[in-house]
């Protein structure tokens, strides 16, 4: 768990999400597209000044819930 949390940081500033992908960035732009929509607009960009506390917040949910399904 925590080599994978170090290798996610060491790369985090360089990540771009593939916007085609639903799961890659939410599933705003499917659930446009479902409702007919004929142009979806893109996600907003997470400004990079909140990147640090964003990573950090979703490797304390990944460690979170590896934390508590290790035990059952």
């Amino acid at each position: 768990m925590s080599a994978g949390t170090r290798l996610a940081a060491a790369i985090s500033d360089k990540i771009s999400y593939d916007v085609h992908w639903p799961t890659a960035y939410g599933l705003g732009r499917l659930s446009c597209g479902l409702e007919g929509a004929k142009t979806c607009p893109p996600p907003p960009a997470m400004p990079k000044d909140k990147w640090k506390d964003s990573f950090a917040e979703a490797a304390a949910q990944v460690a979170h819930y590896y934390r508590d399904n290790g035990r059952k």
